[in-house]
């Protein structure tokens, strides 16, 4: 019978410890795991980054760029002298009273009457606003500029033509033109022959009467000027050569009643009235002269451009009818060849080397444009105891002029 060792069961657990505490001494008891910092190291990108090309030429660009902001008070040409309507053979002046029949009514007398005319009519007082920027380039500048007007007109307008008349035992007024209170006529042409006013066909208006113009200018262009000729004098020269764009709207109404002296139910009234668009382009050439100091810059700078016209005419009718009903419109489209013509003329006084105040004067000539109020034609058929209206269009260049004082400011970069 053999008796158990004593020392097995301690022996045993003195190797095993021994063993757990090898192995927990190795490599993995004291590995701890990286921590990561996803944000350390990156930058949010610059919203300007002049290492990038395009941020690097608009750099370039601003450093050598002027930008002048000027407002416009401009007085727009209105249309040319002449009556509203055809010629009449007997009457040198139709501003003064004369006596007038009505062909709608088998000739009835209507008294006296005037036929407006475009004198008046003008389109003084224009605002606008112009911008131009300069930048300098190797041998010279370049200039992009843009302006425009506001829509801007007047009107000739007889609200109330049978005021203070005489009303008869019935209460309608009398419809009869006196001299101190005259109607307004509109003279019409019978089949293109001008006719005397005891034989004329005519609209003739005894309760009221409107017409109105309006017109727009705008338009940009690109200049290239040359280096200064003399640049280390006070006095100086540079030709220019470029590019521009006009565009002249304009829009004419004329609005008349006739309500026999209220005894009508139902008044005559009658629309006439037209616009056009000017579409003008082209290249042009000039010059600029300049006197340059320390603080004062003056300058005149003519040029010239040989443009294409590329007009658009209507003429819209709609004798003796409603309010409500439409009109008839005649569209003609076509191009024509026409010289533009401006000079400017302008002050800089240098406030600081980065500011200057900028002030002067404009002349604007487009040689040939379509005016609505010369492209009507008023003419009329013949009948028996009335006639037929026959408003149509005649295309008319006329000369188109504009002049004007400017002022505003010049940033240089």
């Amino acid at each position: 019978m053999s008796c158990p060792n004593p020392f097995r069961i301690p022996a045993f657990l003195l190797i095993t410890l021994c063993a757990a505490g090898v192995y927990g001494q190795g490599p993995y008891q004291s590995y701890q795991p990286q921590q990561i910092d996803r944000y350390v190291g990156e930058q949010v990108p610059d919203i300007w980054d002049e290492s990038q090309p395009i941020e690097r030429f608009l750099s370039a660009v601003a450093k050598r760029s002027r930008l002048s902001v000027e407002y416009l008070h401009w007085d727009l040409k209105g249309p040319q002298s002449g009556t509203l309507g055809a010629p009449i053979t007997d009457v040198d002046d139709p501003s003064v009273a004369f006596e007038v029949f009505d062909n709608l009514n088998a000739g009835a007398i209507t008294g006296l009457a005037i036929v407006p005319d475009m004198n008046s009519m003008g389109m003084e007082d224009a605002s606008g606003v112009r911008g131009t920027l300069d930048v300098a380039l190797n041998g010279g500048s370049l200039e992009l500029s843009f302006f425009g007007t506001g829509q801007n007109g007047s009107d000739v307008n007889f609200p109330n033509l049978q005021a203070n008349r005489i009303a008869d035992p019935t209460g309608n007024t009398d419809g009869l033109g006196t001299s101190f209170l005259p109607n307004i006529v509109t003279p019409l042409t019978t089949n293109g022959v001008a006719n005397s006013s005891t034989t004329m066909n005519s609209f003739v208006y005894d309760n009221s009467f409107q017409a109105s113009i309006d017109g727009q200018l705008w338009g940009s262009e690109v200049l290239l000027l040359k280096e200064l000729y003399l640049p280390n004098e006070a006095f100086n020269w540079q030709w220019l050569g470029g590019f521009r764009y006009i565009s002249y709207d304009e829009e004419m109404m004329q609005l008349g009643t006739f309500n026999d002296g209220g005894e009508l139910a139902t008044p005559r009234v009658t629309r006439i009235g037209g616009n056009s668009v000017n579409n003008v382009y082209g290249p042009q050439i000039g010059g600029r002269a300049s006197i340059r100091t320390e603080y004062i810059t003056l300058s005149a700078t003519p040029r010239i451009a040989f443009a294409l016209n590329d007009h658009t005419s209507s003429v819209m009718t709609g004798p003796l009818t409603a309010l409500d009903e439409p009109v008839v419109r005649i569209t003609e489209e076509s191009i024509h060849f026409t010289p533009v013509v401006e000079i400017n003329f302008q002050m800089q006084i240098h406030v600081t080397p980065h500011f200057s105040i900028v002030g002067g004067y404009d002349l604007f000539y487009i040689m040939q444009t379509s005016r609505p109020s010369h492209n009507i034609v008023y003419d009329s058929t013949a009948g028996g105891a009335a006639f037929t209206p026959d408003i149509g269009q005649k295309v008319s260049l006329k000369q188109f002029m504009a002049q004007g004082i400017n002022i505003g400011g010049l940033w240089t970069y």
